[in-house]
């Protein structure tokens, strides 16, 4: 076939990267054996260098990246946060919180043996008490943890809905070996005796025996017994008035410890998220941090305390500094990573 030397041209680049079709490489082949001149036009293309395409993947890798950083840290954060959740509700259900007298005291009353009994209410997991060196007041205070008292109240025995019958049947069941009705009557139905302090041979003083001839110096159905108010103090509730007579000074026992700490924080968080706004650098930003641990501090004493931030002096040692140090670490790392993705998204 007697093709233009000028098509055949147009085809040489590409026969010569091998990148046409059968067809297309016979036609070639067939000029090319009866055209000298395009013979050396291939010859030429063949000599040429061939220059590499460059492609631009700087960019490409640096997008790529960033997406897996992206999926890193949204990945880190999802389980912080998850993380985060679990703490917060562990502290929230164990942290130690005192009881009011509505809520702790069932009754009280006075036995035969002079015992003065007060019958507190299911879910208790201690009680204190103080004489404050008085001599006709006792003052006396309980605790218990949110898991415990929700767990006493949804899962244990209902005593109010039984008759007197079916509860003393429920003693009998579930007395311990060698255990007498009395015993068994007062453990069950969480009923605490308290006959006051006694003296022994020695000098020295104890509550609460009956053992042996000590000598019952200070009994506590004589006292007037006062139940602490932990929400507040300078109300306490007299259950049991066994001085019959008022009381010249009540203790009021009042910390404001974690209410001039919550405000510390929220004045501290305010104040250094405004002067951070819309700034940028590395002393911004670690300013930035301390704004976000102290909003952090503050979110989590509203936690530990249940907003009850002027409460007793008892409350302050049981567990609740270490309580609210935990759960503001948690907090802040969380924070963190949060306002971490948010920068990287926003980048």
């Amino acid at each position: 076939m007697n093709v233009n030397c000028n098509i055949i041209r147009d085809l040489l680049p590409l026969y010569a990267e091998d990148m046409v079709s059968e067809d297309s490489k016979a036609l070639v082949d067939d000029h090319l054996c009866s055209c000298d001149s395009c013979m050396k036009e291939l010859a030429e293309l063949k000599k040429a260098p061939k220059v590499p395409v460059e492609v631009e993947t700087t960019s490409l890798k640096r997008v790529e990246d960033a997406i897996r950083k992206r999926k890193v840290l949204t990945a880190a954060t999802a389980m912080l946060t998850l993380a985060a959740v679990l703490v917060t509700g562990f502290i929230f259900l164990l942290t130690p919180v005192c009881l009011t007298a509505q809520q702790a005291i069932e009754g009280v009353e006075l036995r035969e043996d002079g015992a003065l009994a007060i019958d507190y209410t299911s879910g208790i997991m201690g009680y204190g008490s103080t004489s404050l060196g008085s001599e006709d007041d006792e003052f006396i205070w309980c605790h218990t943890t949110r898991y415990d008292w929700l767990r006493s109240k949804l899962f244990g025995p209902d005593f109010s809905g039984m008759t007197q019958e079916e509860l003393e049947r429920y003693v009998q069941n579930n007395a311990l070996k060698g255990e007498s009705f009395q015993e068994a009557w007062d453990r069950i139905l969480n009923i605490h005796l308290d006959y006051g302090t006694w003296k022994t041979p020695n000098g020295s003083y104890f509550p609460n025996n009956l053992t042996g001839d000590w000598e019952l110096v200070s009994a506590t159905a004589d006292k007037n017994v006062w139940y602490v108010n932990p929400h507040n103090p300078s109300s306490n509730t007299l259950i049991w008035n066994g001085a019959h007579k008022e009381t010249d000074g009540i203790p009021s026992w009042i910390s404001d410890t974690y209410l001039i700490l919550f405000g510390c924080c929220v004045f501290l968080a305010v104040v250094l998220l405004l002067a951070t706004r819309n700034r940028n650098g590395r002393i911004w930003e670690l300013l930035r941090c301390f704004a976000i641990l102290a909003a952090s501090a503050a979110v989590s004493i509203l936690l530990v305390t249940g907003g009850n931030l002027i409460t007793t002096e008892v409350m302050a040692s049981y567990k609740w500094p270490q309580m609210i140090i935990c759960e503001s670490v948690t907090l802040t790392l969380t924070a963190l990573m949060w306002w971490k993705l948010h920068q990287t998204n926003k980048a």
